[in-house]
């Protein structure tokens, strides 16, 4: 749950840096996709792993309310830092993201 949940928080933070309303739309739509994807796997999980109901929900709600916050942070990033820093800080952020999107599409055995 924290690994998707981290995943999830930069992707929000990839939308909340959107520069353009067609890159926020696009990358809302992509994303919002990817996440009913992950929520219905973890969910599938949780339920066959036979944990109790009350893990069951701090398990989903931590992983539901981490897209909004990633979203959250970007937005913060781009109004309150200044213009050097803001670019610098916009490039390490969509490093983090593209890197998530990357690595959580590639084929292979990520276990390592």
């Amino acid at each position: 749950v924290i690994a998707l949940s981290i995943h999830s928080i930069l992707e929000g933070v990839a939308i909340g840096l959107a520069g353009t309303v067609e890159d926020l739309v696009t990358l809302f739509l992509s994303v919002i996709i990817h996440e009913v994807c992950l929520a219905f796997a973890l969910g599938l999980k949780l339920f066959t792993d036979k944990h109790t109901t009350r893990q069951f929900v701090v398990s989903l709600s931590v992983f539901v309310i981490s897209c909004p916050a990633g979203i959250l942070i970007g937005m913060l990033v781009t109004q309150y830092f200044s213009d050097v820093t803001l670019t610098k800080t916009v490039f390490i952020l969509k490093a983090l993201a593209t890197g998530t999107f990357c690595a959580g599409n590639i084929p292979g055995d990520h276990s390592t």
